[in-house]
């Protein structure tokens, strides 16, 4: 969820595309494995709220130039 807030935050900010792109990608795949592994729906659902930020932030980032400064 902590990443998922960071990408969403830095998304809206031009040039911190860099840590928006990695953190919403690290915040999708943790997010990805902690469904995976996730018994109740109370987890499920905190997971979704911060999968949903960090896919924001991800998609915002590479719109913003990508995971290496393009």
């Amino acid at each position: 969820m902590t990443l998922g807030a960071v990408a969403f935050i830095t998304a809206f900010f031009h040039n911190l595309h860099l840590i928006s792109s990695w953190a919403g990608l690290i915040g999708i795949l943790t997010g990805a494995y902690g469904q995976f592994v996730s018994v109740t729906t109370r987890e499920r659902f905190a997971l979704i709220i911060g999968l949903g930020a960090s896919a924001i932030g991800f998609y915002l980032g590479m719109f913003h130039g990508g995971l290496f400064g393009g």
